[in-house]
């Protein structure tokens, strides 16, 4: 019997038998699995690893900590922090271990080693009024001390993946999960059949809904046959798992995307397929017509569903106590509903909408004025199946941009014979876009022909009257639908590396900094001068230091050549900030991927006044510049070809070498992105500033993000979980300013967003206050944009830059 203390560093300690280990300050390992048992283990402060031999008792303390039960009959306190209790390891244990201060929503229930078989027999049951017994395969797992049994889901368990003791040699595969779908002419989706709008099945046996089109619309682009589908009917939490597993190719379950799902569940998202918030639903009768009136009644909610925690978080911070009663499937929820078991459910408002025509009493049906949280739904792809995803993104994209462009399924073969360059490269008249994705080139037209846009999708799903389209309508009509441009370079003039074996995220912990690559020569965007950097997109790669290392200057910004796409695409550097416009021929053919838009820009042309260059006519004869190798130089020469102008198109090597032209009369006007443009005005003397005008606006879409190489799914989670939070800190009213302010909100959404509670930075990978750590770097995106082009200089901004709630495109899913 010993007791054997720690250092204030991290310390490795092993423990015999009655022994007491101390962990002290710093990481500790605490290993009692070679012990005799009766072992006290306590991490003390740091975070923790702590091993339970048997019968041992196992002690945190202050920090994220994880307890691991051994051979049974551990005893587990976790402490403060962010904890790990992992109460199945490899092997059934000899007795019941106790977990005493289980928190929901901030510690989880580890589970390791399981096969899928034994994973659904996990069964939670109420023992001792209080407690919650944990069982797999008919066998007592764990005891948790004062939880419900009721309010636990699948949401509180993380379950690490099987290690079998022999990995059979691998079988042979396609090339690709898209070859692999292509050889088998059939598209595996997975569907729920008790959705109606979403993904129903009908009387006659055949599906219907949104998701399901979508999915219709993939199988025609693949195979010119929406019918070529093999539907597998899954309860709606397991479509995450049958993705992930390679069961199906894509789930249509019309899931919400949010961080957590994204970085745990081994799946990507197809963009936003439909805008959505959670409701709530009384009869009309009832004496409640307010999220108050709410108290002391039963509220159903979907197992598995967002909708459970969303509820809580606005019960609590509406200070209204209320019973959530936790049913199996939304047939389940109606039907209690309908039977007066309940008093009211909480789901999404298209669910409800799609429901309430089917109940008993339609008219006697109220949707609450309060939509309690944001439920972006999406298609579900496998991680690190670039090609694949890019398909169904891609053909996402077809049915907005159809719209946008006024093209449905009666009209698409009027259009093929338009000159309009926009139009061939959207259609595949001209280009290989659709080489480029592995698909025809025409596979628009076919998807046109067979499903439509997305208007038609949604008239066919919703009544439009009842459910008003709101932010699933186009941008261009002030929703939040945005098609990406169909239109770039599709053959890299690079060499492409195949470099999918390597793992990004491993390399940057390992080497203790990010590589950033970035232009450096664009006041505003991207400015070297003496070795330091600034600008907006040098602000987003120490953004990413300080989430991973805490420590925005953790970073190295290497000048790229052109726009850089080589550099990351072959792992030189591991993230481009360099304003880069995504668009399909990018996508699908330079082997990378882009994190979500922080910059919604358009190209323009600028002259000076007194020029005589006022329209795009009057460029027939003069001298335009434009920057080499960029979209606007390839946008604009299809302009000029379409309109006939006979301009002389001047390239420049960079942005500022083309400002010095335009300024010293070189030439007679200037194109590029707006944002570029804006970056080089610091270098225009008053007078020619003053005098400069734009000659044309809006002439193609600049999206612009940062991009990472392909096929590294928990890389790209984490540079796009930077991106949300600049957008998600100025939705919530968070600067770099009142952070700290916000860390004793009320608010469990601010709570969990800024890691005072939940596990979002362990679910990213990530430290858990690096939302905060962002914030105190470079500020909100608001600020950025502030810092980097003030508002004394540029008091107008593209307003589609804005958040979505002030008439934006800025939208970041909800971190949870």
């Amino acid at each position: 019997m010993e007791r054997i203390p720690g250092t204030t560093g991290p310390d490795e300690l092993m423990a015999s038998m009655r022994d007491t280990l101390l962990g002290g300050a710093g990481d500790d390992t605490l290993d009692a699995t070679a012990g005799g048992g009766l072992n006290w283990l306590v991490g003390q402060e740091g975070n923790d690893e702590l091993l339970a031999g048997s019968n041992d008792r196992l002690l945190g303390g202050p920090g994220d900590d994880n307890l691991f039960v051994g051979s049974g009959g551990a005893q587990m306190l976790g402490g403060p922090g962010a904890d790990g209790f992992w109460i199945f390891d490899g092997e059934m244990p000899d007795r019941v271990n106790t977990v005493r201060d289980f928190e929901q929503g901030t510690d989880v229930l580890g589970l390791r080693g399981l096969n899928r078989e034994m994973l659904r027999s996990l069964r939670v049951s109420q023992v001792n009024g209080t407690d919650t017994l944990v069982q797999i395969e008919g066998e007592d797992i764990a005891i948790l001390k004062g939880v419900s049994a009721r309010t636990l889901t699948m949401d509180d368990f993380f379950v690490a993946p099987e290690e079998p003791e022999e990995p059979e040699p691998p079988e042979p595969q396609a090339e690709s999960l898209l070859e692999e779908i292509l050889d088998r002419g059939m598209l595996r989706v997975a569907v729920t059949d008790n959705s109606p709008g979403f993904s129903f099945r009908e009387e006659d046996g055949s599906f219907s809904g949104i998701a399901v089109d979508f999915s219709r619309a993939i199988a025609t682009a693949l195979f010119d046959d929406p019918d070529a589908i093999e539907y597998v009917v899954v309860d709606f939490e397991d479509g995450f798992s049958a993705v992930a597993d390679g069961d199906v190719d894509l789930s249509a379950t019309a899931a919400t995307q949010n961080t957590t799902r994204d970085a745990t569940l081994g799946v990507d998202y197809s963009p936003i397929i439909f805008y959505d918030g959670q409701g709530i639903l009384v009869p009309a009768d009832s004496e409640v017509s307010s999220l108050e009136d709410l108290e002391g009644l039963t509220i159903g909610v979907v197992e598995g569903f967002t909708s459970r925690k969303n509820l809580l978080d606005a019960l609590e911070l509406a200070g209204v106590e209320a019973d959530l009663e936790l049913v199996p499937s939304e047939d389940a929820l109606f039907a209690a509903y309908e039977a007066g078991e309940i008093d009211a459910i909480s789901v999404d408002r298209g669910i409800i909408n799609s429901r309430i025509p089917l109940l008993e009493d339609p008219e006697n049906q109220l949707i609450l004025s309060e939509v309690i949280s944001r439920e972006p739904l999406g298609l579900l792809v496998p991680e690190n199946e670039s090609q694949w995803a890019d398909v169904v993104r891609w053909v996402v994209y077809t049915t907005f941009q159809a719209e946008e462009f006024g093209i449905d399924s009666d009209n698409v073969e009027d259009f093929l014979d338009s000159s309009d360059p926009a139009l061939q490269n959207f259609l595949g008249s001209q280009g290989d876009l659709g080489v480029a994705l592995g698909l025809e080139n025409d596979f628009t037209v076919r998807v046109i022909e067979e499903v439509g846009n997305y208007g038609e999708i949604y008239a066919r799903n919703f009544d439009e009257v009842a459910l008003p389209r709101g932010q699933n309508r186009p941008w261009t009509e002030g929703g939040l639908l945005y098609s990406l441009p169909f239109s770039g370079d599709v053959e890299p003039d690079f060499t492409l590396i195949d470099n999918d074996d390597r793992n990004v995220l491993e390399e940057v912990l390992d080497r203790g900094f990010v590589i950033v690559g970035t232009s450096g020569d664009a006041p505003g965007l991207s400015l070297e001068s003496d070795g330091e950097f600034t600008g907006l997109d040098v602000d987003f790669g120490r953004a990413i230091a300080a989430a991973i290392f805490g420590d925005p200057d953790a970073v190295e910004f290497v000048i790229v050549d052109g726009v850089g796409l080589s550099e990351v695409a072959n792992g030189e550097v591991d993230v481009l900030s360099n304003s880069i416009t995504h668009n399909l021929g990018r996508d699908a053919g330079l082997g990378v991927d882009y994190a979500p838009i922080t910059v919604y820009d358009n190209q323009v042309i600028v002259s000076d006044m007194d020029s005589g260059i006022d329209s795009l006519s009057d460029l027939d004869g003069r001298t335009l510049g434009v920057e080499a190798g960029t979209t606007s130089e390839q946008n604009i020469l299809d302009i000029l070809e379409f309109r006939e102008i006979d301009a002389d198109l001047v390239t420049f090597e960079s942005i500022e070498e083309m400002a010095v032209a335009y300024v010293e009369g070189e030439i007679d006007a200037a194109t590029g992105d707006s944002s570029q443009l804006a970056s080089v005005a610091f270098l225009f003397p008053p007078e020619i500033a003053v005098s400069a005008q734009f000659v044309a606006a809006g002439l193609s879409k600049e999206p612009l993000a940062m991009v990472v190489d392909e096929n590294q799914s928990q890389w790209k989670d984490i540079v796009s979980g930077v991106a949300y939070t600049t957008i998600q800190a100025q939705s919530l009213g968070i600067t770099s300013e009142n952070v700290d302010d916000f860390l004793d909100s009320e608010d469990p959404v601010i709570r969990r967003f800024l890691g005072v509670e939940g596990t979002v930075g362990r679910d990213l990978g990530l430290p858990r206050d690096f939302v905060q750590n962002v914030l105190e770097a470079v500020g909100n995106i608001d600020e950025m944009f502030d810092r980097n082009f003030p508002p004394e200089f540029f008091p107008v901004r593209n307003p589609i830059a804005d958040l979505s709630e002030n008439g934006g495109l800025l939208y970041s899913p909800p971190f949870a």
